[in-house]
């Protein structure tokens, strides 16, 4: 059953409100000013509130802002009910919260219409949020699952640092580690077309070829076609993975690399680029198995040298002004943490610049940021 709250300090004014609410069938509650008002619906809440413009001690105007205020995301229907209808009263009672406005003496007629349209309203407000809170279970449990997969490869291989700032609940971009000997690290950096949980799905396949096939310490051609070929068959058309597949060997300092679709990975010395592995193909999931192109770029490395690899999200975020990150910009974030020969810290400074640089801008893309030491 509705409940409805009503205000008013007008004896006869409330008695005539409460007939007509309760001959529509509604659960009714009446009290005579703004403060007993609020505290009515803070104790046992209300489906719609009525509230008289003026009273004593509290007026509608401002109990309608603190109701508003103690719903938080929550949305009912709050009418001020007034002998007043001048336009100063209709703004001053919209921007306290209210949503629609009733004249004294008022027309049962009015009152009965505006309180079956308004209980509408508040029914599809509750299943709204039903279907919300049924969202957020369901986001909850996926996230455990997709959690319980990737965890094993978060902290696989300690020469392997990464962040990742998700658009949505959901992250779109993959980092998986690890380190099949002493001297071998594989390391995989995923970025899914797209972001949010369909994002998240479109890289799940690449899971499980990546830890069996490390764990055989298969060559990165081999690992490269399986990626591929796993989502030709299991991504619909128009879905792909952009990725960077590669190997590190740290007793030689040499890295070999397959980019489709990334980012530059970069190979950083004390904050300065020294050398990059470019996109040389397109993303998985794009060709047949005939086109594809497996052939791998091989770097060689010196000394206290790392790896810098980064979704497109990073170099692409917008600040208010429509201006993106761009590579400048991250030049001159591991410029200024060139001081420090922790990767953590270097990645911190990273997500830093961009944090400043964007501001308040919500993230229109999944972030990743990876940092891989050599030798």
């Amino acid at each position: 059953m509705t409940r409805i709250l009503i205000a008013d300090d007008a004896p006869v004014d409330a008695a005539l409100l409460q007939a007509v609410c309760v001959a529509e069938g509604y659960e009714v509650t009446v009290v005579g000013d703004g403060a007993a008002a609020v505290a009515a619906f803070e104790r046992t809440g209300a489906d719609l509130v009525l509230l008289d413009a003026s009273m004593p001690v509290v007026d509608g105007f401002t109990a309608a802002t603190r109701i508003r205020a103690a719903l938080g995301r929550r949305w009912i229907p709050i009418v001020l009910v007034s002998a007043g209808d001048d336009s100063t009263s209709v703004v001053r009672g919209l921007e306290a919260g209210a949503d629609d406005f009733l004249g004294k003496p008022f027309d049962p007629n009015v009152l009965r219409a505006k309180l079956r349209v308004l209980a509408r309203a508040s029914q599809e407000q509750e299943t709204v949020e039903r279907f919300r809170a049924w969202k957020a279970h369901e986001s909850a449990m996926a996230s455990a699952v997709l959690e319980h997969i990737v965890e094993p490869f978060r902290d696989a291989d300690p020469a392997v640092r990464q962040r990742t700032r998700a658009a949505t609940e959901f992250s779109g971009d993959l980092v998986l580690a690890r380190r099949a000997d002493e001297d071998t690290s594989y390391v995989l950096v995923a970025d899914a077309v797209g972001h949010g949980l369909a994002a998240t799905i479109c890289v799940l396949p690449l899971v499980r070829v990546f830890a069996t096939m490390t764990a055989r310490k298969l060559p990165l051609t081999t690992i490269v076609e399986e990626m591929n070929q796993q989502l030709r068959d299991m991504l619909p058309t128009g879905y792909y993975v952009a990725a960077c597949v590669l190997t590190i060997d740290h007793a030689r300092a040499r890295v070999a690399a397959w980019n489709g679709g990334l980012p530059p990975a970069l190979l950083v010395t004390q904050g300065t680029i020294v050398a990059e592995l470019p996109s040389r193909h397109p993303p998985l999931g794009v060709l047949a198995a005939d086109d594809l192109d497996t052939a791998v770029d091989a770097l060689q490395a010196s000394p206290g040298n790392h790896l810098l690899l980064y979704s497109d999200g990073l170099n692409e975020a917008c600040n208010a002004a429509g201006e993106t990150f761009g590579n400048d910009r991250l030049r001159a974030a591991l410029g200024a943490a060139s001081s420090s020969a922790e990767l953590d810290a270097e990645l911190d400074a990273v997500l830093a610049a961009l944090r400043a640089f964007t501001g308040d801008i919500a993230p229109h893309d999944d972030v990743t940021v990876v940092a891989a030491a050599i030798g």
